[in-house]
């Protein structure tokens, strides 16, 4: 069979068959030729898809390196310095698997970069997230601020990244970074009421961040508090799209 996926530009494409999902790069005007085996994966030509044999590989070895429930448990289970050390052992570990790849020389340019993207806005998701986690669980009115060692390397100008808005760890990344530094202005303080919570965080993201990234912020806290929020919030979030569309 066939089937035709309309893009405009450079995407990771989900793919579902029954109840396997696989993640594909994917180029406007390209063909990927790939098979279902019996296990129901998809099998892609290392000659033909290079890019999506490697992705195949990399998101087989580093599952656990990128999954959010997997990443807080451990947020929980360890001190900010312990979790550090491992989520930067795994980021290099992941930069040499992509370095020391038989076929790196059959790697898109593109595609390397992309993926070099999604390991370091990995690393910085989960220490930014690790404040909120345990503050969150603790219930605590102060949230714990990382050491500023840590933040020494986090370039703030280049925080708003269009191109990486197809990666995950990017939008995870948007978020908890939002999270974390409107509570640094804040005092690190907790906010006790939820829709002055919601309605500071979107002001913050208002201030830094721009275009796709703004949007999808603001999209993400309509999602998933929209029921907990004020009508006069969500019709006031709302409203930043019809501005935004103009």
């Amino acid at each position: 069979f066939s089937f035709m996926v309309p893009l405009e530009k450079t995407s990771i494409v989900e793919l579902k068959h029954k109840s396997k999902l696989s993640y594909i790069y994917a180029e406007p005007n390209s063909e990927l030729h790939l098979k279902l085996s019996s296990a129901n994966e998809f099998i892609f030509d290392e000659n033909e898809s290079a890019n999506n044999v490697f992705l195949q590989q990399f998101n087989k070895q580093f599952f656990a390196d990128f999954d959010k429930p997997t990443l807080e448990k451990k947020m929980l289970e360890q001190n900010i310095d312990a979790f550090e050390i491992d989520v930067f052992a795994a980021k290099q570990k992941q930069h040499t698997f992509l370095s020391n790849y038989d076929l790196n020389a059959k790697l898109s340019d593109t595609f390397k970069q992309l993926i070099k993207k999604r390991i370091n806005y990995n690393y910085w998701f989960c220490l930014l997230d690790f404040p909120a986690v345990n503050a969150n669980s603790a219930k605590a009115k102060i949230v714990k601020a990382l050491p500023a060692i840590m933040l020494e390397s986090l370039d703030k100008t280049t925080v708003v990244d269009e191109e990486a808005m197809m990666l995950e760890s990017y939008r995870e990344f948007i978020a908890a970074y939002v999270t974390y530094f409107n509570s640094e202005a804040n005092g690190f303080n907790t906010f006790h009421d939820f829709n002055t919570a919601v309605k500071r965080k979107c002001n913050f993201a208002k201030n830094h961040l721009s275009g796709t990234p703004y949007s999808y912020f603001v999209c993400k806290q309509l999602l998933e508090y929209c029921e907990k929020m004020t009508p006069s919030l969500v019709k006031e979030l709302h409203k930043n799209f019809e501005i935004l569309d103009k």
